[in-house]
């Protein structure tokens, strides 16, 4: 908070302030406490502002100085001890193998080029005990998923590439061009090569036109396709057929605990607290924290895109001065400065695309009435893909938190520990919650983030 803006962290202050808390900033010495005059706010906001300046100007130094080591980038010097969880690495040194974890990675690509899938893979590696070594989630120990395995399945870093990526939206995303043999190849490229050509051969015949197409995406069976998450495993939960019972259900994996739920129970309860919802209180929360931050770095292109057409300009005047001299260096900054003009041109595309879709949900939740929700043709599947794309036009997500304990139950009318209790996040940052008792029942109820730990 005391890298942000001003104008973003102030309404923060106010609300601690308002709670009677006294807040310290040991920087300069100074406290705002709940009766401050607005001279304590002007010296505060200074201190602000100049933390905001020199974090701004820190992390666009650093990101000069990584894209400068990435265009130098070699096998024979690793930029960081950062590397792929079958790699050893000290920054300046040399990027090496472990030789245990090679080893496994290169059995999983033998049975995927033998037509094993990842789910098949992942169960025989839990089956021979074979130590895990995937990510940390929530403090838990490494464990198998297929997930984990299809993204070692699906890397190029096993053929010795390096992608330099970048966060944006707090998601990784490619950012500058491929660097090979950057790391040690654990297979050769023909191997690697030969287990996508089966992968995909083998998503087409079971899916359809690619490997993440999914095996109908006009169905109307599961209103809540790609939306329901089971937080304790952190997994999407999927729908399936249980003999003629259908259920949502979040893991089939050994040594990881399955939570079902009824599918008639979910999608009833869900669309009764969507039908009944007040939707013009939601339409009026805060502003989603992505959104300004999509529009701030819009912003922040804009200037950069300014600055580079600038530099442009200036090297096509020095280009068409015919008294110039050194001109094929002049040559060479300008290609890569019309490069950098055209990455940053794309970049903005893509960012006023993304503020478009996130006004149009912000939009769609405010002309949203309840009983559009109500489903009053089962049989009809037009009525159905007509709510489905209600639902993702105004959901991001629902987290299903399993048994957890609720904080003054018996004054709701609730079992201390219910079944689960589903938070609803919408597109534009508001979340509410749908509280499920018992595996076989469910309760519309709005709760509040503090009534459940």
């Amino acid at each position: 908070m005391s890298r942000q803006r001003f104008s973003e962290a102030y309404p923060t202050y106010q609300r601690i302030l308002a709670a009677g808390i006294e807040i310290h900033f040991l920087s300069i010495r100074d406290v705002l406490k709940p009766n401050h005059s607005f001279t304590d706010i002007l010296r505060v906001g200074i201190e602000i502002d100049r933390a905001n300046r020199e974090s701004s100007i820190k992390s666009e130094r650093c990101g000069n100085a990584w894209r400068a080591k990435r265009s130098k980038a070699t096998g024979t010097s690793a930029m960081s001890a950062r590397v792929p969880a079958w790699c050893r690495a000290v920054k300046g040194q040399p990027i090496r193998i472990i030789p245990e974890r090679g080893k496994i990675v290169r059995q999983m690509f033998k049975w995927a080029a033998r037509g094993l899938g990842q789910y098949a893979i992942c169960d025989r590696l839990i089956a021979q005990g074979v130590p895990a070594w995937g990510p940390i989630y929530k403090g838990r120990p490494p464990r198998w998923t297929p997930f984990y395995v299809s993204a070692i399945l699906s890397s190029r870093a096993v053929v010795g590439e390096y992608t330099p990526h970048t966060k944006k939206d707090g998601k990784r995303v490619p950012d500058g061009d491929p660097v090979p043999d950057y790391y040690p190849a654990v297979v050769p490229l023909s191997l690697w090569q030969k287990v996508q050509d089966a992968r995909m051969a083998f998503a087409r015949s079971k899916f359809g036109e690619t490997l993440h197409a999914g095996r109908n995406k006009f169905s109307t069976a599961n209103l809540f396709r790609k939306l329901v998450w089971d937080v304790e495993n952190a997994v999407p939960m999927v729908y399936k057929q249980y003999d003629g019972w259908a259920c949502l259900v979040s893991t089939h994996r050994k040594h990881v605990r399955e939570h079902r739920i009824p599918y008639r129970i979910f999608e009833e309860a869900m669309l009764e607290y969507l039908s009944t919802a007040d939707w013009k209180s939601l339409s009026q929360q805060e502003e989603d924290p992505k959104t300004t931050e999509l529009i701030e770095r819009r912003e922040a292109l804009a200037r950069e895109i300014d600055d580079t057409t600038k530099v442009l300009s200036r090297y096509e005047a020095i280009l068409d001065d015919p008294d110039s001299t050194g001109l094929d260096r002049v040559v060479d900054k300008y290609r890569a400065a019309a490069a950098r003009s055209q990455r940053l041109l794309q970049e903005r595309s893509s960012l006023e695309a993304e503020i478009a879709a996130a006004g149009n949900s912000h939009a769609a939740i405010a002309a949203t009435e309840g009983p559009e929700f109500i489903l009053t043709e089962r049989s009809s599947p037009e009525r159905r893909l007509q709510l489905r794309l209600l639902i993702a036009q105004r959901i991001e997500r629902i987290d299903l938190v399993w048994s957890p304990t609720v904080l003054g139950a018996d004054k709701l009318g609730l079992p201390k520990k219910p079944y689960a209790v589903a938070t609803v996040r919408f597109r534009n940052g508001a979340s509410q919650t749908v509280v499920f008792p018992t595996r076989e029942s469910a309760l519309v109820l709005k709760l509040g983030r503090k009534t459940m730990l």
